[in-house]
């Protein structure tokens, strides 16, 4: 009670403190040339502390030029308005709706860009941006965390209450892509996923895709998050600092050249090795859970870099890298043994782009990509000074990508795209022990290579429709084998308020994670990335349609969609319970039906919403349950999730309560020889799951000058210190007699959480 009410008090002053500042009649020295309209937007934001509302599409198409001139704001709106076709409607004292008077009619058809809130907007297509540095507040995040944000949406969950684990549309985590700058990303969260792997602050836009994915998006069968960070040339030096519970970090843009070269640099690392924080030994409390932890030292770290050229008009490079990193050693006691956990997880990556236009219509867009994911994990077990065992796991994948693209902008608003793309994947893994012998438990070396081909057409024709029609065709060289994928998305405008949607996919993935559960219960990251050979581990494929009604109005935002997803070509290891002398490989599909409804309201500076989903999943395996289908283990049969956050010039504060079903766990008993099996699969839950979370964040300036801005947040996770149970683990029973137990895995307990960041 003491934290709450400390954290009350202190939300109290901050919000007193907000009324201080009045930013109306500052001036400032403004001027623009030929600058995108939502980039001019975005700068008078940040000068005035305002929010603008607006559709991106119909904004970033004007270019607007503006003579040097010290103005206040309204002065500033009123010369944009002089020198284009933008006109500002004041809503309050804080928000102005942006209409284009040249897309008056159509812009009725688009979806306003506050979705749950400012920063996210639903395109026309389906698909959600993300615009992380416009994002404004969300509930339990005091920093616009990249995956997590998505989590927001409706049928999306984290069954694990993790960054980077989110099943979307019931499909697992390892079939979501995650490209950042057009590098595959393998290892996506630090501290096992509790926490996103990119810099928030460095992540410009992200397009995320649940379902119809554009015909360019290759490989998983799920979802694509594609991460983008910012290609435009910097016109001055800045530069950031921030520190939370967790890590630290900082950001520097730098011009390198006047308008034709800039340097973008960010690192940022966990600072556990100097002084650990009660918010870091709770996420150590989940994370380590089970795992004979003593006395470890853990760290992770990331860092990525950018350099941005303007060759002339018509010719632009892009060269990024990025470098994701964890640690951990672990030492343990146990009797008279002692134990050394040694795990390193790395991903490093870089990519090239040259963008090209043609013509005012032709815009090319050319790319090199490579990732390189490496995880090495050494238990080591010292027996006597004299003799010592271990079990060693490597596991290493190369992602090479090469790819061209075309965009032809045709008449009546129509594009017609289509490229080319090779990749080569290569993975291998090794599990080795040592005690009196070395010998090797499981391996595999195996690479393949695959030549795509696509094409998608946008077409709106009228002020009725929308339609997406997109194909792709891949030719696995390695299996000799060709693989088409269809994609639709029809949106049909019934008034300008009221729409249908229809979509359908068709995807395969070639690259899978499993659990090698051959490692029992001792190794603390048991999952391994391997390919498809096309034989006892197959190819996955997926088809998946959907179909949606949204109405938007006077603030109002509802939607409704169901979907029915097939995902074939799954396989499992038979895990030791079932039989402990025979871990095979088990081939098999599931069945996801689903259901969601989505409400969202802004009341100027309050904004709201509820969002419900159901699920229903079901799996089948060959040679497991006598072949029947059961209740998949991702399966969330209901989930709710409400938030209310509120914004006034400078200081927000979300607040969020999040209710699901429990994950379904299956049944054990014993025959009459005391051997274990399996009664029934899937066929229990666990208890409910439900938290509140909230969260505030304050912005201001050092100074009247106002060149350097600051920003500090709170927030508190799991306000209430509900104990949720998240996962029942069954393990054991890897050899002969040796008895099965089980072990429930808890989400975070009550975890505050603090934030202080500079911008210079």
């Amino acid at each position: 009670m003491y934290l709450i009410k400390k954290t009350l008090f202190f939300l109290f002053i901050i919000t007193v403190n907000t009324y201080l500042f009045a930013q109306e009649n500052t001036t400032y020295y403004i001027s623009y040339d030929k600058i995108p309209g939502n980039i001019v937007l975005d700068d008078i934001e940040y000068k005035f502390l305002i929010d603008f509302i607006y559709k991106i599409d119909i904004i970033k198409s004007i270019y607007i030029k503006l003579p040097k001139k010290k103005r206040n704001l309204q002065q500033t709106l009123n010369d944009i308005e002089k020198v284009s076709n933008l006109r500002f409607t004041r809503i309050d004292n804080t928000h102005f709706y942006v209409s284009n008077l040249n897309v008056i009619m159509i812009q009725e058809n688009e979806v306003i860009n506050n979705f749950l809130t400012k920063g996210i907007h639903k395109n026309t297509d389906g698909s959600y941006a993300l615009n992380l540095n416009k994002l404004e507040l969300l509930p339990g995040l005091i920093e616009p965390d990249v995956l997590e944000s998505i989590q927001q949406f409706p049928n999306i969950i984290s069954t694990d209450e993790t960054s980077s684990n989110m099943n979307v549309r019931g499909g697992e985590f390892y079939q979501n892509s995650i490209i950042w700058d057009d590098i595959n990303i393998y290892l996506t969260g630090h501290f096992f996923g509790m926490i996103s792997a990119f810099n928030p602050y460095v992540s410009d836009k992200i397009n995320f895709y649940d379902k119809a994915t554009n015909a360019k998006y290759d490989e998983r069968v799920s979802s694509v998050t594609d991460i983008r960070t910012s290609d435009l040339i910097a016109k001055k030096t800045k530069f950031q600092l921030g520190i939370n519970t967790i890590s630290s970090d900082g950001i520097l843009t730098l011009p390198l050249i006047k308008e034709k070269m800039d340097l973008q640099l960010s690192y940022r690392r966990s600072y556990e090795h100097l002084y650990e924080t009660s918010s870091f030994k709770k996420y150590e409390e989940k994370a380590f859970q089970h795992a004979k932890i003593q006395n470890e030292n853990f760290n992770f770290n990331d860092y990525n870099a950018k350099i941005n050229i303007q060759i002339n008009n018509k010719n632009t490079i892009h060269l990024s890298m990025i470098h994701i990193d964890n640690d951990l050693d672990n030492t343990r006691i146990d009797n008279t043994k002692t134990y050394n956990d040694i795990l390193d997880i790395e991903n490093t990556g870089y990519s090239a782009k040259w963008v090209r236009n043609w013509t005012d219509r032709i815009k090319q867009k050319t790319s090199y990509s490579t990732s390189k994911y490496a995880l090495f994990y050494n238990l080591k077990t010292i027996h006597t000074p004299s003799f010592s065992s271990y079990l060693n796991k490597k596991n290493n994948i190369k992602d090479t990508k090469i790819s061209t693209d075309l965009n032809f902008h045709l008449k009546k608003g129509n594009v017609l795209n289509f490229g080319y793309q090779y990749k080569k994947q290569q993975v291998n893994f090794k599990i080795k022990n040592k005690k009196d012998i070395i010998y090797t438990l499981d391996k595999d070396d195996s690479s393949v290579e695959t030549h795509s081909l696509y094409s998608g057409l946008t077409m709106q024709k009228t002020l009725n429709y929308f339609i997406y029609l997109g194909v792709r065709a891949n030719y696995y060289k390695n299996f000799e084998s060709y693989k088409v994928e269809p994609r639709f998305m029809i949106n049909k405008y019934f008034t300008p308020f009221f729409k249908f949607q229809i979509t359908g996919e068709f995807k395969n993935q070639i690259v899978h994670q499993i659990e090698e559960t051959i490692l029992g219960s001792y190794t603390i990251e048991n999952k391994l990335w391997r390919l498809s050979n096309n034989q006892n581990i197959p190819m996955i494929s997926s088809n998946h349609f959907s179909s949606e009604i949204s109405y938007e109005r006077n603030k109002w935002n509802i939607q409704a969609s169901v979907y029915h997803k097939t995902i074939n070509g799954i396989s499992s290891l038979s895990l030791g319970y079932l039989n402990p002398n025979n871990n095979i490989f088990h081939k098999g599909n599931t069945i996801i039906k689903g259901a969601s409804i989505q409400i969202d309201k802004n009341f100027g500076k309050i904004n709201s919403w509820i969002n419900y989903s159901y699920m229903d999943a079901n799996s089948r395996f060959n040679g497991i349950y006598n072949d029947a289908y059961f209740t998949s283990n991702i399966e969330i049969k209901h989930a709710l999730n409400t938030a209310i956050t509120y914004k006034n010039k400078n200081f927000q504060i979300a607040i969020n309560w999040k209710y699901r079903t429990g994950k379904p766990f299956s049944i054990l008993n014993y025959d009459s020889n005391n051997n274990t099996y399996l009664k029934e699969i899937n066929t229990k839950n666990l208890p409910d799951f439900h938290r509140l979370d909230i969260s505030s964040t304050y912005k201001f300036f050092f100074s009247k000058k106002k060149k350097t801005k600051g920003q500090v947040g709170v927030s508190v996770r799991n306000l209430y210190n509900n104990k949720n149970i998240i996962a029942r683990v069954y393990s054991g029973n890897n050899s002969i007699n040796e008895p099965v137990v089980y072990r429930d895995f808890k989400a975070l307990g009550i975890t505050p959480n603090f934030t202080f960041r500079v911008f210079f």
